[in-house]
C-alpha cells in the first residue's frame, strides 16, 4: 500500500511539472500542452501506473498472507490483486494436507507394542489449516512445510504413546478402534497446544 500510494504522488508530481512547463511554452498563440503535455502526462501516469502497481494471483484453495517490509498487511483469499511492489504475497495450502508412514521400520519412525514388538502398520493423518489463524501460522512457523514437520512430530508421539498400551495380539484383534484412539490423543494435543490446524481424519491399516 506504501508503494501505491508514492506511485500515484510521483505520478502527480510529474504530471503537474509537465503541465507547468507547457502552460509556459506557447507558439503562435496555442500552447504546447495541447500538442505535447496531455500525451506526455497520460504516458507519464500509465508508467507510473505499471511500475508501482502489479497484479498479484491467489489460486483455489490458497490464502495469502501480505507483508511489505516484514509486517503483515492483510489477508487475501482466491483471486487477482494490484499490488505495490513492495508486497509479498505468502500462500498457504487450504487442501486438505496427509501424513503417512508406510508401517515399515526405519531409523526415524519405529512403532512398538507394550510387548516391544515391532508393529508394521500403515498410518494416515489428514488434516486442515484453520484459516482463522493463517496470520499466526505465517508468524510461527514461516512456511506450510515448518508447520507440518511439526505436526508429523506430534503424529509419531502420539501414535507411539498409543499402540505402546497395548500388546501385540490385542493390537491386531482392537486395530480399527485405535485409529479413534490415536485421533482423539492427536485432537487433544492440537487443543491444548493450540496448534493452527483441523485434524480431519485418522487411518490405522
Amino acid at each position: 500500500m506504501l508503494g501505491l500510494i508514492l506511485g500515484i504522488l510521483l505520478a502527480v508530481l510529474f504530471i503537474s511539472v509537465v503541465v507547468g512547463v507547457s502552460m509556459s511554452l506557447k507558439t503562435k498563440g496555442k500552447t504546447v500542452l495541447k500538442l505535447v503535455g496531455y500525451p506526455v502526462a497520460l504516458l507519464l501516469l500509465v508508467a507510473f501506473i505499471i511500475m508501482f502497481c502489479t497484479v498479484r494471483s491467489v489460486d483455489t484453495q490458497e490464502i495469502a498472507v501480505v507483508t511489505e517490509f516484514g509486517k503483515v498487511t492483510e489477508v487475501k483469499s482466491a483471486g487477482f490483486y494490484t499490488a505495490s511492489p513492495i508486497s509479498k504475497y505468502h500462500k498457504f495450502d487450504t487442501k486438505t494436507q496427509e501424513i503417512r508412514y508406510d508401517g515399515k521400520q526405519n531409523e526415524e519412525v519405529s512403532f512398538y507394542s507394550k510387548d516391544s514388538q515391532p508393529v508394521e502398520s500403515s498410518l494416515t493423518v489428514q488434516y486442515k489449516l484453520d484459516i482463522s489463524k493463517v496470520e499466526d501460522i505465517y508468524r510461527t512457523y514461516g512456511t506450510l512445510k515448518r508447520l507440518d514437520a511439526v505436526i508429523s512430530s506430534l503424529v509419531v508421539e502420539r501414535t507411539k504413546s498409543a499402540l505402546s498400551t497395548y500388546s501385540a495380539e490385542d493390537l491386531i484383534a482392537q486395530r480399527e478402534a485405535l485409529s479413534s484412539v490415536i485421533q482423539l490423543s492427536i485432537s487433544l494435543d492440537v487443543t491444548t497446544k493450540n496448534y493452527p490446524i483441523v485434524l480431519s481424519a485418522v487411518y490405522l491399516t
